[in-house]
Parts: structure tokens; sequence; C-alpha cells
């Protein structure tokens, strides 16, 4: 292995960690290889690892903090405190709170013609030519919108739906309002049939099979699938405290006893390596994306797009939603080479695309299965 590490190959190093990960290798790792890469080439394979922090799983960088602390060079701590954030950001109800925030205040801020209100109005009136006299919240998980805003001398209101990112950066006119934010459509998993073939295979493959029951030593009973789905199709189901049957809150507490984290990683990948999707599911697919992209598009007439802090300093963009009509005409299958996970590019056609994911949500295999558009 220290050969390996000499040859200063990035891709030995990461084949190294997925060993690491997948417990082919001892996770306590000996000295030897820890002083390795305190030493050269070892610190450019940090330095190159660092550099694409971004890119990286959760599993990459729980390894490479792992890294980076047993090393004592103090002018690494900033680096290290970089990585602490990006594996434990704040929590999705924190996130919520923040855009709920955000969006009460350019509401506001639109009604008092604040200094941020008037550069909104500023913006809106040099991209479309309406000057907003008046704003309103909306807003919901069903919605697809957060707030409406009228024009000077108008009656009608308009639609708004706000996407906004903590990092400061240019607005391009070729962005996408969702391009540095969550997805545009929020995963309800109940309207598409590849998550009901995807739930009930992986029900019949490690839950009503045992192999998770004798692995795990779970106690609880198998519930019947149509329990099982209710629960994972919750959208807060993998929440912690919210998780309501014995079965799978049992499953969580084994899996974070022996894993040392509540998500079934090996598991997932195991599965998502061996579900089978068909042609016929794709067209299935295809004809329920486009149901639900209408019924996302056509609850917004504008998209505000935030980079930065709406509060301090930020670039703000607004786009017309002029893309309702827009048809989904081929999705392509593919995996993410480390996760597996499935993704599907929808290409439509005005010669763009987005891309539906597939995924658990929180915990993988514990709860919150979606299909997510982004």
């Amino acid at each position: 292995m220290l050969n390996d590490l000499k040859s200063n190959s990035f891709k030995i190093v990461r084949d190294i960690m997925d060993s690491i990960i997948n417990n082919s290798i001892e996770k306590n790792m000996n000295n030897s290889y820890i002083i390795s890469l305190s030493e050269k080439p070892g610190k450019d394979i940090i330095k190159e690892l660092i550099k694409n922090k971004e890119s990286l799983t959760k599993e990459d960088l729980e390894l490479l903090l792992k890294l980076m602390e047993k090393q004592t060079n103090k002018r690494r701590k900033g680096v290290i405190q970089q990585i602490k954030l990006q594996l434990n950001p704040k929590p999705k109800k924190e996130n919520g709170k923040r855009e709920d925030k955000d969006i009460n205040f350019i509401v506001k801020s639109l009604n008092n013609k604040t200094e941020t209100g008037l550069k909104l109005i500023t913006s809106f009136q040099c991209e479309f030519g309406e000057i907003i006299s008046k704003a309103r919240k909306t807003g919901g998980r069903k919605k697809h919108n957060d707030f409406e805003i009228q024009f000077k001398n108008k009656e009608n209101w308009y639609k708004i739906e706000h996407k906004g990112t903590q990092k400061y950066k240019k607005i391009l006119d070729s962005d996408k309002p969702w391009s540095d934010s969550c997805q545009f459509y929020n995963g309800d998993p109940k309207p598409f049939s590849i998550c009901e073939k995807y739930c009930k295979n992986w029900y019949d493959n490690f839950i009503k099979s045992e192999i998770l029951t004798k692995k795990y030593n779970i106690k609880s009973i198998i519930p019947p699938y149509e329990v099982y789905k209710s629960q994972v199709y919750q959208q807060s189901a993998a929440h912690k405290g919210k998780r309501k049957n014995n079965f799978i809150c049992e499953l969580a507490e084994k899996s974070k006893q022996i894993n040392k984290t509540v998500s079934l990683f090996q598991e997932r990948k195991e599965f998502n390596n061996s579900f089978n999707i068909t042609d016929k599911d794709l067209i299935t697919m295809k004809n329920e994306i486009q149901i639900q992209y209408n019924k996302c598009q056509n609850a917004k007439d504008y998209w505000l797009k935030v980079n930065g802090d709406i509060f301090n300093n930020c670039n703000i963009k607004w786009f017309k939603n002029d893309v309702n009509d827009i048809k989904v005409i081929n999705i392509i299958k593919f995996q993410t080479p480390r996760s597996s996970d499935w993704k599907f590019k929808c290409e439509c056609d005005n010669n763009t695309s987005f891309i539906a994911h597939l995924r658990w949500g929180y915990n993988q295999c514990i709860g919150n299965l979606r299909l997510d558009f982004k």
C-alpha cells in the first residue's frame, strides 16, 4: 500500500479510500499509512483531495477528516473546519427556517420599498418592464411557489418561486434558477411507478427475505409491505424521532451501532447495482414525469434566484418561467459512480434537459424514498 501511495496517483488513493470504507482494509489505519500521508507524496495527495472536496462523497469526507486530524500541521485546522461543516451542514429543518425567514424579508422589503426592496423592484423592471407594487407570501410544499407579486396599475397576482444559496457568486443569464440550490420538484414518490417498483424490490430482497433481520439481529416483527411503504414514502420519515414503525426504528439503531451511521451504504450500493430498469419502465416514467413537471412549472410565473446573504450582500436575478409547454421526449438512465444511485436525464423538445434522481432522502435505505427533479 505504501508503494502505491508513492506513485502519487489520485485514483489509487480513491481506491484505497473505497477499500477502507468497505471494510476490506482496517479502518484503524496503521501509523505508517498515516505518516506516509504527512510526507511526500502524501501531502500532494491530500492537497488534491482538499481541492476537490466539494465533489467528494460523505464517505470520502469522513475518511479525509480522519487523515487530516492525524496530522500535526496546525495550518490545516481551517481546512478541517471546512470539512466538518461540509459533513454537518445546518440540518434540513434549519434550512427550511432560513428560507422562510428570507422569503418573509423579501416580501416585507418589496412592500416597504426598502433598499433591498428597491433593488429587487429595479431588477425586475429592467428585465421585464413592469414595476412591482405589492407582494404577499404564499408557499407550501405542494404549491411549488413561495410568494406573489402585483404590478403597478394591474389587478393580477403573479406567482414566484424563490431559489437561494448562501454562496455569493455571479448569476449568469444562462443559469437555471435552481442551479445552485435544491431541486425544483421536491421528491414525492407517490406519482411514480419506478418508486413503487424500487420500494417493492428493496422490501422483497432485504426486508421480507430477513437478510437485514439476520445481519443486524433485529427482534422486531417485519411489517407488511403496505405498512412499510407508507413509512418510507413519508417525506419526514427519516428525521430523527419521527420513525413510527418498530422494525425501521430498530434497524436504524442497530445500523448506527454497527456501521457508525444510520445509513445502509453497503446495502444501497448492492441493491442499486442489481435493480433492473426496463425500457417499459422508462416509457412509463416519461409520461409520469411529464405530468408532474407540468404541475410544478404551471404553479409559478417567475423565479427569483438569490446567491449570497439576502440580508447583507447578494446577487439577484429574476427569470420568467417560459417553459410550461416543454415536452419530455426521451429519458436516459445512468448511475452515479460512487453511490450507484439511479439518475435519469430527461431530454426535452427545446434542446434542454433536467435530471430526475431516484434516491433516499436523509438516511440511506431507512426512509424518505423520493424522485427529485433538478
